[in-house]
């Protein structure tokens, strides 16, 4: 090794230099920044509110989830364990205490009026599901077979399910849903009937028209009867396990209720097809 090169070496290592390091700090008259707060948090830290810092100050504090929304309450969470965390403080917000506080809020006339208006609307949303269907044309054994059952079943029981997953105090009993169900598929199989009978089949046989009003009406009435059941279901499962509602829990009453109206569809068009007229 050189004299010179000896010589940069003992001059880098006492800091000598004339070059500056990128990790010297910069030099300033000013005096170093002093904590103004008492705060332990990080976010008071000198250098965080000095300078070009991109944060300046403690930023807004979030809501914490298990107090502003109860459907994301840190004490439903499926992975807590309770011996560990202990129990659940008296004042701790649970989705199950929330869902009762709401129930204890909501009269029997709300409860009543809300029963009627879902089991007379869900038919009519139905028929507008089964008209959008159909106006987007397709083959029309798909259509019929499949298509159809699957839209029908889950229009039927849409509202239903939308109350019972996310207003499941709206309903007292068992038997306001499964009400529900029942009259969503009468009053879409009256308006169908209609339809078929006034437009689509004109002048239609007295055979068809009892076909109608008797195996078609039983049909959407017990199907949707079935897919009641599972939102039931969904229903009680959440009271008795004081949980949210999870839809699985009845997802298969409602794929039932779609099995059994696309193998009665099927089997139509297959008679039909055969010759054999309603």
């Amino acid at each position: 090794m050189s004299g010179s090169d000896s010589a940069a070496e003992d001059e880098w290592f006492d800091g000598s230099s004339d070059e500056s390091s990128p990790f010297d700090a910069p030099e300033s008259s000013a005096p170093p920044p002093q904590r103004i707060t008492n705060d332990p948090s990080v976010f008071e830290e000198p250098w965080m509110r000095t300078g070009n810092s991109v944060m300046h100050g403690r930023p807004e504090s979030p809501e914490v989830p298990g107090e502003a929304d109860p459907e994301s309450s840190v004490w439903d969470e499926p992975g807590l364990s309770l011996q560990l965390s202990g129990d659940i403080p008296a004042d701790g917000l649970t989705w199950h205490r929330w869902a009762e506080q709401n129930q204890a809020r909501t009269s029997l006339t709300t409860s009543l009026g809300v029963t009627l208006l879902v089991a007379i609307c869900s038919g009519l949303l139905a028929i507008l599901g089964t008209l959008i269907i159909q106006a987007g044309g397709g083959n029309a054994f798909v259509l019929l077979a499949i298509g159809a059952p699957i839209v029908e079943e889950t229009m039927k029981i849409g509202l239903t399910i939308w109350v019972v997953e996310k207003r499941p105090w709206l309903f007292r009993w068992r038997g306001q849903i499964l009400l529900c169900g029942m009259c969503s598929g009468m009053v879409f199989a009256a308006i169908e009937n209609v339809i078929y009978l006034t437009i689509l089949i004109p002048n239609p046989s007295a055979a068809i028209v009892t076909w109608r009003w008797t195996v078609c009406v039983l049909l959407h009435t017990g199907c949707s009867s079935l897919a009641a059941l599972g939102a039931t279901r969904v229903w009680s499962e959440s009271r008795r396990l004081q949980r949210q509602p999870q839809l699985s829990d009845g997802a298969a009453w409602i794929v039932a209720a779609m099995l059994c109206h696309g193998i009665y569809n099927t089997a139509a068009l297959v008679l039909a097809w055969a010759g054999h007229t309603f």
